[in-house]
């Protein structure tokens, strides 16, 4: 299961939503897992219980390379060259 945040939800709902699949997750035995944007949310999340945490994801390295890439060649000065 995929959780983001909805439209008009604060964090907190989120973060209930979250603690819900984390125990859902603990009663069918099944492993919880959460994506992170860095090393302190990974400890945080950690210490919270969850069993796999991926740091950063799929998109974020493609926009680090795209933005490298686009610095190395000289395109989108002052402006946004690669968003998400």
């Amino acid at each position: 299961r995929v959780f983001t945040r909805r439209y008009h939800e604060s964090p907190g709902a989120l973060l209930r939503r979250l603690r819900l699949e984390q125990a859902r997750a603990l009663l069918t035995m099944d492993d919880a897992g959460i994506h992170v944007t860095d090393a302190a949310q990974a400890q945080r999340r950690i210490a919270e219980g969850w069993q796999f945490i991926a740091v950063i994801s799929e998109a974020g390295f493609m926009l680090g390379k795209a933005i490298e890439i686009t610095k190395a060649l000289g395109l989108g000065k002052g402006q946004a060259a690669a968003k998400y």
